[in-house]
C-alpha cells in the first residue's frame, strides 16, 4: 500500500457559488502562458462553452474584467492586470497548503506569535523532515484558530 494521496482546493465562493476553483485557475494559468482559449480547451480536454461559462461566472461574480480578446489577424486572449492578480493570489494561497513539489500536505498548524524561539523551534523540526505550516497572527488570533480546529 502506497503513500496516501490527499488532495486540498481552494474555493472563491459567493452567496453559496463558486466563483473560482482549481479548474478555473488552471485555465487562467494555461491562458497566461499560450495566450488563447483554444488551446486551453484542449489541454484541460474542457468544451469551449465550457471555458467560457467559467470565464464568465468568475468576471460577472467579481464584478471585475479578467480576460481581454485581442482582435485582428493574430487574435487571442490574455489575462487583464486583475486576471493576473487573482491568479497570483490564488497560487499563493495553494502554495501555503502545499509543502514539497511531490503535493505532500502538512498535517501540523502553528499559529500564534511570532515569536524567535518558536520560530527556531519549527525551523529545526522541518529540517527533520517535520511538515509544519506556520502562521505568524498574534496570539489571540492564534487561540482563535485553534478554537475553530484551523491549528494545534
Amino acid at each position: 500500500m502506497g503513500k496516501p494521496k490527499f488532495k486540498i482546493e481552494v474555493l472563491l465562493e459567493q452567496d453559496g457559488k463558486v466563483l473560482m476553483d482549481d479548474l478555473t485557475a488552471r485555465l487562467l494559468e494555461i491562458l497566461e502562458k499560450k495566450g488563447s482559449l483554444l488551446s486551453v480547451v484542449k489541454d484541460l480536454g474542457l468544451p469551449y462553452s465550457r471555458a467560457w461559462e467559467l470565464i464568465n461566472r468568475l468576471e460577472g461574480g467579481l464584478n471585475i474584467k479578467v480576460v481581454n480578446s485581442k482582435r485582428g489577424y493574430r487574435g487571442g486572449m490574455a489575462l487583464t492586470t486583475e486576471g493576473k492578480e487573482l491568479l497570483n493570489t490564488y497560487k499563493s494561497i495553494m502554495s501555503r497548503y502545499v509543502w514539497s513539489s511531490d503535493g505532500t500536505v502538512c498535517d501540523t498548524v502553528y499559529a500564534g506569535s511570532d515569536d524567535c524561539i518558536v520560530r527556531d523551534i519549527i525551523n529545526e523540526m522541518r529540517s527533520e523532515g517535520y511538515c509544519i505550516d506556520a502562521y505568524w497572527v498574534g496570539s489571540m488570533s492564534g487561540l482563535n484558530m485553534v478554537i475553530n480546529g484551523l491549528a494545534i
